[in-house]
């Protein structure tokens, strides 16, 4: 994950950063360290928010993709396309 040239985000059901690879923190303008534990919304352009709290919600459920406008420190636009599914915990049983 580290190597691809895309922006990978692991986000808890609250929105909080679990994971950020250097990629997309580089893309944003900050280190992975400043994402990660932060709330992601802060993040997305304030136009979008709605629409990344619904695929957000839709993503705790089910798969939800879609596109999203995100915003570098210094507010320039970078647009994305999101894909929020929920990722299974715990050990596998056998």
């Amino acid at each position: 994950i580290e190597q691809m040239q895309e922006g990978a985000l692991s986000l808890a059901e609250d929105g909080t950063v679990l994971y950020c690879n250097a990629f997309l923190a580089g893309r944003l303008g900050v280190a992975v360290e400043e994402l990660v534990g932060a709330d992601f919304e802060p993040r997305v352009a304030p136009e979008m928010r709605p629409s990344y709290r619904s695929l957000l919600a839709a993503g705790v459920e089910a798969s939800a993709r879609g596109v999203l406008e995100l915003r570098d420190t210094a507010g320039a636009a970078l647009p994305v396309i999101a894909s929020f599914s929920r990722l299974p915990s715990g050990s596998p049983r056998t």
